[in-house]
């Protein structure tokens, strides 16, 4: 059986106790009116006989005002919640209500039943959490202030709170001590929270959240005006105040100072790093909730950033295109590289990948279709193969984990890298064991006269097999057939020359066997995408 919980409403002005009762959900909340006084000396002598679970209280009425009603209350009843009820200019009662452990409180101007069914529901969920912990009032002061203020800096920033009286009474309420001009929001993220959320249990989160709270709060109070709040999981808003400087190159050093100083010692007592995205400057505080909204989607640039990055510009910005995953030329390149067994081969196509993803600046969700793709390759192999996934996987990271553990596009493409260096040289090993030795003698041959006009038949017979047999070698080991492995090899050694740099185009066709230049560009631009002074470009660029 639900519990009913008494509600006690104490106003001196009669209309807006009619319309609290009017207002309030009763049934829908399990409430029931215990009783009701228009000050706080009638209310004291009343509670006494039977005390409520809940208090909504006027704090300006003669005879005894709510905050003096809620000190007695604290001492004497510290389980009931006491919700308060002001005007806007009735901070300095709110204030000291909300010290003494009142669970929330209401504008008389602005009540609604959305807005009482919120806090009444806060006030029930008070009352449970206290008969589940035995906790009394003096446990929950600092909690729910915290949380008041979460509320609020939420309100604030989404666009809640746009009249800018009501804004500098919520100020005042909450001891939130800035000025409401010349303010600029600051989104801070802590890096690679995901991991850490997933090894630690909800205790451990919550220090890590009131640490980071704790040692920001100390640094701005010391030697700046600003503060800071938990907006989600682990995303922070800080709003600094620049009312005392005007010069924007001052602004700037500023910001830099402040940023570096809490890097610093988040890294010091926590060993955590965080990223910071900064906002537009406000000359008012109506305009915060624009520029929080550009520096949350400068935020998501991170991706194509760094961790520990500071982000100031927001012109990066993603791209959603119709993705399906890494396309089928990619996908066939990357397939036959190997196969071949040529670690610079696949290192080129993956540098392609991740080339492509960035320059295009696609979601972190459409480069996740190409990640999955590349993921079911590698496992594809590992199956046909029998290998051991953790000779494969970088430091042992599994691809389910490597998504919640690397938050940008350059920690990535570094797994993906290993990986699949680890994994050409598995395959190369596991060849050693199955490969034909007739194959095996070819492909030493290959390698020693690459650079001569070798042709199938002419090693076949250097073997002493028949050309026709070493085809279907080639196919059944190697997946692949002579000419073309020849011809991949010839190529892998001609993009090792570029990289080199040391000889032109010519010296490196003649060197690789390929003798005729045109067909040389041509087959480079169909097998890597590119033609060879594209790629000597790219090399330059990276």
């Amino acid at each position: 059986m639900t519990n009913t919980y008494k509600l006690f409403i104490v106003d001196d002005e009669i209309l807006v106790k009619t319309q609290l009762k009017l207002l309030i959900p009763w049934e829908a909340e399990h409430l029931s009116l215990s009783g009701e006084a228009s000050n706080g000396e009638i209310a004291l002598s009343l509670i006494q006989n039977n005390p409520p679970d809940i208090i909504i209280c006027d704090m300006d009425m003669p005879v005894m005002d709510g905050l003096q009603l809620c000190s007695i209350l604290h001492e004497k009843y510290p389980c009931i919640q006491f919700i308060a009820l002001s005007n806007y200019d009735d901070y300095h009662y709110v204030r000291g209500v909300l010290k003494l452990g009142a669970v929330d409180y209401l504008l008389k101007n602005d009540l609604t039943q959305d807005s009482i069914t919120k806090v009444l529901k806060r006030a029930v969920e008070e009352i449970m959490h206290s008969t589940n912990q035995k906790n009394n009032a003096l446990s929950r002061t600092p909690n729910n202030m915290e949380a008041l203020r979460k509320d609020f800096f939420i309100g604030l920033l989404s666009g809640f709170y746009t009249d800018k009286k009501r804004i500098e009474s919520q100020f005042k309420i909450l001891s939130i001590d800035l000025p409401l001009t010349n303010l600029i929001p600051i989104v801070m993220e802590v890096d690679n929270y995901q991991s850490f959320s997933i090894i630690n249990d909800l205790e451990k989160i919550s220090v890590l959240e009131f640490s980071i709270q704790n040692i920001c709060n100390e640094l701005l109070t010391e030697s700046f005006v600003g503060t800071i709040c938990l907006i989600s999981a682990n995303t922070y808003a800080l709003i600094l105040s620049f009312d005392h400087l005007r010069s924007t190159k001052k602004r700037i050093d500023y910001i830099t100072q402040i940023i570096s100083h809490i890097k610093a010692a988040l890294k010091k007592f926590l060993n955590i790093s965080v990223s910071f995205s900064i906002g537009s400057s406000c000359s008012s505080v109506e305009e915060l909730r624009e520029s929080f909204k550009l520096a949350n989607k400068s935020r998501k640039n991170k991706f194509y950033s760094t961790s520990d990055s500071l982000i100031i510009d927001a012109s990066v910005t993603t791209h959603n295109e119709a993705i399906t995953g890494l396309s089928s030329e990619l996908e066939k390149k990357l397939v036959q590289n190997l196969t071949l067994g040529d670690s610079r081969l696949v290192i080129s196509v993956l540098s392609e990948i991740f080339a492509d993803i960035n320059e295009r600046k696609l979601i972190p969700n459409d480069a996740q279709m190409i990640f999955n793709d590349m993921v079911s390759m590698i496992t594809r192999f590992c199956k046909s193969e029998n290998l051991d996934y953790d000779t494969i996987y970088y430091n042992k990271i599994y691809p389910r984990y490597m998504i919640h553990q690397f938050e940008t596009l350059k920690e990535i493409h570094h797994w993906f890298y290993h990986t699949f260096c680890n994994l050409v040289e598995q395959l190369n090993v596991a060849k050693e064991d199955t490969t034909s030795p007739y194959v095996k003698e070819a492909i030493t041959l290959i390698k020693k006269n690459y650079s001569r006009n070798i042709s199938q038949s002419e090693l076949a017979q250097q073997i002493g097999i028949s050309s026709n047999y070493l085809s279907s070698l080639f196919k059944s080991d190697l997946q692949i057939g002579f000419t073309e492995y020849l011809t991949n090899y010839r190529l892998s050694k001609a993009k090792m020359l570029i990289e080199n740099g040391n000889k032109n185009f010519h010296e490196i066709v003649s060197e690789c066997g390929f003798y005729n230049y045109n067909y040389f560009f041509k087959l480079f631009k169909k097998k890597v995408g590119m033609t060879p002074k594209e790629y000597a470009n790219s090399l330059h660029m990276r």
